[in-house]
C-alpha cells in the first residue's frame, strides 16, 4: 500500500476513535443508551474499515504471487 492510503487509513480510524470517546463521555454524562449504542456503531465501523483493509492486503499478496 501506498503511504497516502495508510495515511486515510490511520485517519478514517482515528476519527472513529475520537467518535467513540466523545460518545461513551456522553453516556457516562447522561447515562443515556443511545450514547452507548453511538459508541458501538463507531466500534463496529473500525472494525468493518479494518476487515476491508486486511482483505486489500490478502488480496495484495496474492496477486503478487
Amino acid at each position: 500500500m501506498f503511504r497516502h492510503d495508510v495515511d486515510q487509513i490511520e485517519n478514517i480510524i482515528e476519527i472513529h476513535i475520537q467518535n467513540h470517546s466523545i460518545a461513551l463521555v456522553f453516556h457516562r454524562q447522561t447515562k443515556k443508551k443511545k450514547y452507548l449504542e453511538d459508541a458501538e456503531k463507531e466500534i463496529e465501523s473500525i472494525n468493518r474499515v479494518i476487515s476491508t483493509v486486511s482483505k486489500l492486503e490478502l488480496m495484495a499478496i496474492l496477486s503478487q504471487s
